[in-house]
């Protein structure tokens, strides 16, 4: 791939905005080295509104600081555009620090910074600040800790068509991105590359080579590639707003400075692993009103979902039941303005905190022929925990075998620590053989559940002194069941309010389901046996068509035979 691909000279609109102030009517040009032999020196001497004009050549300097000073930094060009100035600190300091409430006034350009050592933000650490940094290269750059190549804390900075290559840093080797959001926003990076950047640490405390964000912050992307980054390539919150990539391979075969892997997305559809290898690369880069689509296997990983209207989507057998298992941990979260739609993920054997394989939070994701089986919550729920504000569906799902370690084996619905609680539907769904101290299928509290058409039976709770609702427990919220069969829960059935709709069913003991008892007397003998005779051959939903093939034929009658006395 041609990660130095040419870049147009840059044109710095807001130079030519304080030029035109009075405030800087009297603004200079410094030149450096023929009026100071230093950029420091140029930087020193200049007034808010000058320009450092750098000739070509290498500076070897370290710890350059605007001050907070509205000035542009710029050098010289090569016929390609490229930086014709380089800014070595031979790994004597940090290159450049912008820590002084510097703006967008503050504009660096056509520099390639390297030889950088600190502890955090080995090129240029940008704190407190929101400087404009243009077609400018950190390579060669290292922090013992944060950000090889960049390290910014509380800031907006615009970085436009910089190159990052070849940082290293325990976390973030390219460019490391912490702390709140300055005036509620976040970097941008505009038709920048990261590339071939390292983390040190391989990913142990979640940390990314290309881009590791953390704290309050995030990124935005425009026509940016992150790409052969080790250990991954972007950890944190991070938009996609348009035509970004980040992908573990940089193979350009074309040229056309976009990875070949990025380019094959116009139908909105991306597929994994075809296109791309982990499920969390393809939701990175997906649009919003794109989907995923995962291709039938299994895949020791989990995802995170935060801000997108996206779907998640898994191939599914020809029966219709998923095919494909995830064993690894979901979440989903602020995303309460967005669509979110999850369908046909088989969970199995997942372990989590709050929600065995799934946290939901602040989002209302559609969930639809879902099967959770055997995760594990080490405290909420079993299969998912929905906390705070979440209004969400889920649709014709299964939870067998899931297990709680503190509270509800399958589902945990609860306002957790805020003040306004989920509000919860379920069509079509079965819970069966779930088990936790408290609630052995479902715990709600302070929140709302709507129940329609569901099957509740075989669940436990194993505290037997403190638990409370074998099946649901539900203090303090609104529960709403309608056609729904709530039976065999140990070693009740519901503890707390709920309103009957209508259509339900409540027991200790299920009834026994006997297909094969035609007529419903309990007992399987010669009457179901002429009863069948008597409906022999095509039959549209008759009783007597037991496996529900559209015919009564010998298959019917075997089952008859084979269930032959007392059902």
């Amino acid at each position: 791939m041609n990660i130095f691909r040419n870049i147009p000279a840059f044109l710095i609109a807001n130079t030519i905005g304080l030029l035109a102030s009075s405030s800087y009517l009297c603004a200079a040009t410094i030149n450096v080295p023929a009026d100071f032999a230093t950029i420091q020196g140029a930087i020193d001497a200049s007034s808010n509104g000058d320009t450092i004009a750098i000739a070509a050549g290498t500076y070897y300097e370290f710890n350059i600081n605007p001050n907070g000073k509205a000035i542009t930094i710029y050098g010289d060009t090569d016929v390609y555009g490229m930086p014709a100035v380089t800014i070595d600190a031979q790994q004597q300091g940090r290159v450049v620090e912008c820590s002084a409430q510097e703006t967008s006034s503050t504009v660096f350009a056509n520099l390639v910074i390297t030889g950088g050592n600190s502890q955090n933000g080995g090129g240029m650490a940008i704190i407190a600040a929101s400087p404009i940094v243009e077609n400018c290269t950190f390579t060669n750059n290292a922090a013992t800790i944060e950000g090889g190549g960049v390290y910014t804390a509380s800031s907006a900075a615009t970085f436009i068509s910089c190159r990052i290559i070849g940082n290293t840093a325990t976390r973030g080797g390219g460019l490391k991105i912490t702390g709140s959001k300055l005036g509620g926003n976040d970097p941008t990076l505009i038709d920048c590359i990261i590339a071939q950047n390292t983390g040190q640490d391989g990913g142990e405390f979640g940390g990314a080579g290309g881009i590791d964000i953390s704290g309050n912050s995030g990124a935005l992307l425009t026509t940016t590639t992150v790409c052969g980054n080790w250990p991954s390539q972007i950890e944190g919150p991070w938009q996609n707003m348009g035509g970004s990539c980040a992908q573990g391979d940089c193979v350009d075969s074309d040229g056309d400075g976009l990875p070949d892997i990025c380019e094959s997305d116009e139908d909105g559809i991306l597929h994994v692993p075809s296109e791309y290898g982990a499920i969390q690369d393809a939701i990175d880069y997906a649009l919003n009103g794109e989907t995923v689509l995962i291709q039938a296997g299994t895949y020791s990983e989990g995802f995170v979902i935060e801000a997108k209207s996206i779907t998640i989507s898994g191939e599914t057998n020809t029966d219709g039941t998923p095919a494909v298992t995830i064993n690894g941990y979901a979440s989903v979260f602020n995303s309460l303005t967005q669509s979110i739609v999850i369908e046909n993920l088989h969970f199995f054997e997942c372990l989590g905190y709050l929600g065995g394989a799934m946290a939901v939070a602040n989002a209302n994701p559609a969930i639809n022929n879902c099967v959770f089986t055997n995760n594990v919550g080490y405290y909420y729920g079993g299969a998912i925990a929905f906390v705070y504000e979440c209004n969400s569906t889920l649709t014709n799902c299964t939870f067998i075998g899931n297990q709680g370690g503190y509270s509800a084996g399958a589902l945990y619905i609860s306002t957790y620590v805020g003040d306004v609680g989920p509000n919860i539907t379920m069509v079509g769904c079965v819970l069966e053989g779930n088990a936790a101290p408290t609630a052995g299928a479902i715990y709600i509290e302070e929140s709302s559940l709507t129940l329609v058409d569901c099957e509740i039976t075989g669940n436990v709770f194993t505290d037997l002194k403190n638990g409370m609702g074998g099946g649901i427990d539900a203090p303090a919220s609104i529960l709403n069941l309608t056609d729904t069969t709530v039976c065999g829960n140990t070693p009740n059935q519901i503890n707390g309010e709920w309103t009957d709709l209508g259509g339900n069913t409540i027991a200790d003991v299920c009834a026994v389901v006997c297909p094969a008892d035609i007529n419903g007397d309990g007992s399987v003998n010669v009457s179901d046996i002429l009863l069948m005779i008597s409906a022999w051959g095509p039959c549209d939903g008759c009783a007597e068509d037991i496996d529900g093939s559209g015919e009564v034929n010998v298959t019917d009658l075997l089952t008859v035979i084979g269930a032959w006395g007392d059902c």
